[in-house]
């Protein structure tokens, strides 16, 4: 399947594969949500839940599977009232809640730049097993490795895009868009053309298990 919608200056193609779409201007992300039919997907975006019910209260209303409370490590939180809670884990309940149906593509609206790494990496690996199509719309450029696949979205339209790290290795067109390099993908650059290592890391601990090499 293939949807290309159009909107003024911008030509969007959406695969059935993971993309990151990232911007730098919050009206960029409103034109871009505005030609996306949302009724469509499944739509998750940072607004925070005040609510002043329980964890598995709110999971079980939305047909959560139980089941999994231990494959998203919720064990210590099930029985916490909402609102007690901090901003990563309401956000990290509400991503939860919303994908219990596993069905259509899910669309991320600026989630993970909220969530802690080990909360990304057991949604990452659960949409993975799942085989569960998502677009993560950002202006986080630390988020851009939750997908293989990065499309850089300016004023003028779709810039530039591709696979995540053929997209970041044109560091000098990026940085003249207005984006840096995520933090440990420049790093490792760095140290690769001194040649410690041999290689480009996407996350911490592989950069540090290859210095320690």
């Amino acid at each position: 399947m293939k949807k290309i919608f159009t909107y003024d200056k911008y030509k969007l193609t959406l695969y059935d594969v993971c993309s990151t779409i990232i911007y730098n201007d919050e009206k960029i992300k409103n034109r871009l949500l505005n030609i996306l039919p949302l009724e469509d997907y499944i739509f998750i975006n940072s607004d925070v839940i005040p609510f002043n019910i329980s964890v598995k209260k709110y999971l079980e209303l939305n047909g959560f599977k139980m089941n999994l409370i231990p494959y998203f490590n919720l064990q210590t939180i099930t029985n916490k009232i909402i609102s007690s809670l901090d901003l990563s884990s309401i956000i990290y309940i509400k991503v939860l809640s919303a994908l219990s149906s596993n069905e259509g593509i899910v669309i991320f609206d600026n989630v993970f730049t909220y969530l802690s790494d080990e909360q990304k990496q057991i949604i990452k690996k659960y949409l993975s097993e799942n085989h569960i199509i998502y677009i993560n719309i950002t202006s986080d450029i630390e988020d851009v490795f939750m997908t293989k696949n990065l499309m850089v979205l300016t004023e003028s339209g779709v810039a530039i895009e591709g696979k995540t790290e053929d997209v970041l290795s044109e560091e000098k067109l990026l940085k003249r868009l207005g984006f840096n390099l995520p933090f440990i993908f420049d790093l490792s650059l760095k140290l690769k053309s001194y040649d410690l290592v041999k290689k480009t890391y996407t996350d911490v601990d592989g950069l540090v298990s290859a210095l320690w090499k």
